[in-house]
């Protein structure tokens, strides 16, 4: 989005809001099967939305888990690369 002023891409917030639709899974979640039907008839979609399940929301992992499994030398690159580029120009 080209920057036009401070306030233009807040005063489109309201139009995007009402504009955007739901995600599938969502409306799927949420038993909102004529909005999902809406939107799969908008896909071209030949599923019916009766058809479709709600899965279970998956479970949240631990911030421990970015260390296990080979993953720490990654994270601790990953971390120390955004940790100086928020930093890095305040030092000088």
């Amino acid at each position: 989005m080209f920057y036009v002023g401070g306030g233009l891409p807040l005063l489109l917030l309201p139009v995007l809001a009402l504009r955007l639709p739901e995600s599938a899974r969502f409306l799927a979640m949420a038993g909102d099967h004529v909005g999902l039907g809406r939107i799969l008839r908008r896909m071209g979609s030949p599923v019916r939305p009766e058809d479709i399940q709600a899965e279970p929301a998956a479970t949240r992992s631990r911030v421990s888990s970015l260390f296990t499994e080979g993953r720490r030398p990654a994270t601790l690159l990953i971390w120390l690369v955004m940790f100086l580029s928020c930093c890095w120009p305040t030092c000088w």
